[in-house]
């Protein structure tokens, strides 16, 4: 990555150094998190508030043919580039969990990168029988040959797929808008306080009676610990927090 690449995302995103500088701290936290419990936690509130067998929704995903499509192009995303910067295998997994038991025909996504979370969303979409995912993301600037936003989204699932480029604070609003009322919204962009709560508000408007808010990074960064739970509180939403994945149920 060049120089002038590095500062334009640190421009964009201050708090990067700040995720950087404290990583190592992050990852033995997340090492800490008992993995077999999260996932049973998480396959309980799963079950539990949407009437499926979420259990069996887990085993499907590892015995599909796009689980292995995924880890073998996650391997290949690893040889391109060093800071591959995406959600952790247990996360998507919640996420592919999260949108086979909703089976929302709408969804909105705020954060691309290489497009693990589009991946799984799709794919979920996928088995469900429908469904349009729309995404937006910041166009970055890739040198030539530098995978692009859609790497790790498999061709096939273009269909279902709308990709918006440009800041989600311009963009975001009117999409609302246009859709009136989606089953789901999911954040992982700018994971600042000020940018994460107005995402959930801005999204909260629009999403549907029985409809999902889910999060990413909402146990790390420290910095953004209480930011989705406060939220959630304050709005009176059921919600659970799975490793670093944050579900709201919008049953208002």
């Amino acid at each position: 990555m060049s120089i002038g690449h590095k500062l334009v995302k640190v421009m964009r995103d201050p708090g990067i150094l700040l995720r950087k500088a404290t990583s190592p701290l992050i990852e033995r936290r997340k090492a800490a998190m008992d993995l077999e419990q999260e996932r049973a936690r998480s396959i309980r509130f799963l079950s539990e508030h949407f009437g499926v067998d979420a259990a069996a929704l887990h085993d499907e995903y590892w015995s599909s043919a796009f689980a292995s499509w995924y880890q073998r192009r996650y391997q290949e995303l690893g040889r391109l580039v060093r800071d591959k910067e995406t959600s952790s295998h247990f996360d998507l997994v919640t996420l592919y969990m999260l949108v086979r038991a909703l089976r929302p025909e709408v969804v909105v996504e705020t954060g691309v990168n290489y497009g693990a979370s589009s991946a799984h969303i799709l794919a979920a979409m996928r088995e469900n029988g429908g469904g349009t995912l729309y995404s937006i993301d910041l166009p970055k600037p890739r040198p030539p040959g530098a995978p692009a936003q859609d790497f790790l989204v498999p061709p096939e699932f273009s269909s279902s797929w709308r990709l918006i480029l440009g800041d989600s604070r311009d963009e975001l609003p009117g999409l609302l808008r246009t859709l009136g009322r989606i089953d789901h919204f999911h954040h992982d962009s700018l994971h600042t306080v000020q940018h994460m709560s107005w995402e959930y508000a801005t999204a909260l408007e629009h999403i549907r009676q029985g409809g999902v808010l889910s999060s990413h990074d909402v146990v790390v960064p420290l910095s953004l610990q209480n930011v989705f739970e406060a939220f959630c509180r304050r709005h009176g939403l059921p919600y659970g927090v799975f490793r670093n994945v944050g579900i709201a149920l919008c049953r208002r």
